[in-house]
């Protein structure tokens, strides 16, 4: 025993006091702050004076402004003449953005809804990349027009969404 506690006075002698070892490196940090979205409708969507029948038809507003009917329905020039919808989109420059558009709306008035649907825009829906911060946004549409549909003014809202990427 007296050789064991020998050897470990020895040990303990010798052996010197662990010290810690630190270590550090570096990382960047850093940030990148862009410009919000924003969407502001200029004007709305019009499908113009229209001329109801007893068979249903359509009515279409495309982007570059023409205005097209299938079926029983006749397009008139009095007022209110057809609008295609106009929003202006700013953001950053060079930064990609969603353009979301609706799928069906529904416009009411003094008889039945009428369906709004086959949104198009341009630029078109989807991902699009602005070569500037600004850029306009035009929408169209297909109104739905019933037989014999009632006469008068007929309104509603749709919604367009801009997310970035």
């Amino acid at each position: 025993i007296i050789k064991f506690l020998a050897i470990a006075v020895v040990i303990l002698a010798f052996s010197g006091a662990a010290h810690a070892q630190t270590v550090t490196a570096t990382s960047p940090a850093a940030a990148m702050i862009v410009a919000p979205l924003t969407i502001t409708n200029t004007a709305g969507l019009h499908f113009g004076t229209i001329m109801r029948s007893a068979a249903l038809g359509t009515v279409t507003v495309e982007t570059d402004g023409d205005r097209t009917f299938t079926g029983g329905v006749t397009l008139s020039p009095i007022s209110p003449v057809h609008t295609v919808a106009t929003f202006t989109i700013e953001g950053e420059a060079g930064r990609a953005y969603t353009i979301a558009l609706p799928t069906t709306v529904n416009i009411t008035g003094a008889g039945t809804p009428m369906a709004v649907t086959a949104f198009i825009s341009d630029p078109a829906a989807g991902s699009y990349t602005p070569a500037g911060a600004s850029t306009t946004l035009l929408v169209g549409a297909t109104l739905s027009v019933a037989a014999d549909q009632a006469a008068g003014p007929y309104t509603g809202t749709f919604d367009v969404s801009v997310n970035y990427n």
